[in-house]
């Protein structure tokens, strides 16, 4: 998958992040902006916002999205998600353990690997 999809994607699935994404890519390469840049600038601030306002179902919805570009298996998608969104997502998950409940099980997976646990989901 190409930056230009995994982008695409991100505003076809979050229509309200739309404004963030055209700023964001607006002083940079447009719709071809790296993965990562766009991911890890609008995509994980989201998250933090709707985890901090508790909105658990808007949440859900972010966390689906996860999972279905994880089970992608594109190795570029992948590392996007692992090292732009859930890097620094193990700080949040220890302050808000109620969090993990909400992950899919290939998001568990990518979690436990990055922390050098093993098991499935």
């Amino acid at each position: 998958m190409t930056s230009k999809e995994l982008n695409q994607l991100l505003v076809t699935h979050f229509p309200e992040l739309k404004k963030d994404y055209e700023s964001e890519i607006a002083w940079q390469d447009g719709d071809d902006t790296g993965s990562h840049i766009v991911y890890g600038d609008i995509l994980y601030p989201y998250m933090v916002y709707l985890i901090s306002t508790k909105n658990n179902m808007e949440l859900k919805k972010v966390f689906n999205f996860i999972e279905t570009v994880l089970s992608c298996d594109d190795s570029y998608a992948s590392e996007v998600i692992s090292l732009s969104l859930l890097e620094g997502f193990d700080h949040i998950l220890f302050e808000t353990p109620e969090i993990f409940e909400l992950l899919g099980s290939n998001t568990k997976k990518e979690i436990r690997q990055r922390n050098g646990e093993q098991g499935e989901g």
